[in-house]
């Protein structure tokens, strides 16, 4: 059976509430995937824990590409201390000790 996290880039169709269709981004490659055999997370639902509350993971990304002339993201394979404080430059109210960096 084809893994979802065989996709290293992919576009996403979803199809109701029983899966999602994914396609490599020149639209080749079509499978269905069931949300009975994957688990998917909406980026909707996915936040960052702040002082306060929480901010939409949307969000962040967005002020990440707003900031990124003047505040160009760190490398991914960065150890946690940097990572964690490149998010801080772009959300300075994140809660560092609720936040987790796990490699």
């Amino acid at each position: 059976m084809d893994n979802i996290s065989n996709y290293d880039y992919w576009w996403c169709f979803p199809v109701h509430n029983n899966g999602l269709i994914l396609s490599e981004l020149d639209g080749s490659g079509k499978k269905f995937y069931s949300s009975r055999q994957n688990l998917f997370s909406p980026l909707e639902s996915i936040g960052i824990y702040t002082d306060d509350d929480s901010t939409p993971l949307l969000d962040v990304m967005l002020e990440m590409q707003a900031q990124e002339a003047s505040n160009p993201p760190v490398d991914e394979k960065s150890d946690a201390d940097t990572l964690r404080n490149y998010l801080g430059t772009v959300l300075p109210t994140f809660d560092r000790d609720r936040e987790l960096i796990i490699f």
